[in-house]
């Protein structure tokens, strides 16, 4: 399955077509400027508009001066109030947030953000962090792990252990004016991902299988 992801400059104005292509979508709801938390100025109208689609992702992209973890979770949790039935949620760790300690900010950030979501963050992974976010500090969670192909095929997938690969920024982003996009591939399907984050235990064994044969 491949899915797309958005922000405040990259986003579908056309959700009919998207929808007719893709059964998952992503959407940055926070990030920080200065410090600060801030709401993507495109988050609640594409929360709305693609509420038909069978999977939502949001996620938030942390900064280590922008308040601790708790505070950080408690302002993506109040963004998004309760999740509809369709919704998971991602923490986006990246080297560029500077976190000094980020296995300590997973676990802090994870456990605000999923006791008060009631779900199984899927944490983002790039190669920077690998070495500090492996499966044993991840735990239960589904890991993103992005390595692009530099074109819009899919290239050499990670090196380290992933469940969903974000493949290259130049594939193809159904309904989206900006032309081409993000794109994500898994071998999961979207009932799995909402079931695992859900806690789900039949669906917790099918990853097991998975993990075993990566």
């Amino acid at each position: 399955m491949e899915f797309n992801d958005g922000n405040e400059w990259h986003y579908v104005t056309d959700p009919g077509a998207y929808l007719r292509e893709r059964d998952m979508y992503e959407m940055r709801a926070c990030s920080a400027s200065g410090g600060r938390p801030f709401v993507d100025p495109e988050f609640y109208q594409q929360r709305d508009a693609m509420a038909g689609v069978r999977c939502f992702m949001a996620y938030q992209f942390p900064y280590q001066n922008a308040g601790s973890p708790e505070y950080q979770a408690d302002f993506f949790c109040d963004t998004l109030g309760k999740l509809r039935p369709n919704e998971i949620i991602m923490l986006d760790t990246e080297a560029r947030g500077g976190l000094s300690d980020p296995a300590g900010f997973l676990h802090r950030w994870c456990a605000r953000a999923e006791s008060r979501l009631n779900t199984l963050a899927v944490i983002y992974v790039p190669s920077a962090l690998a070495g500090a976010l492996t499966r044993a500090v991840t735990g239960p969670r589904l890991v993103k792990a992005p390595r692009y192909s530099g074109g819009p095929d899919r290239g050499a997938p990670p090196w380290w252990p992933y469940d969903i690969w974000q493949y290259t920024d130049r594939g193809w982003f159904p309904g989206s004016p900006h032309g081409p996009g993000d794109v994500n591939y898994t071998d999961l399907a979207t009932e799995q991902i909402l079931a695992h984050c859900r806690g789900d235990q039949d669906a917790a064994r099918r990853r097991k299988v998975l993990l075993l044969n990566d």
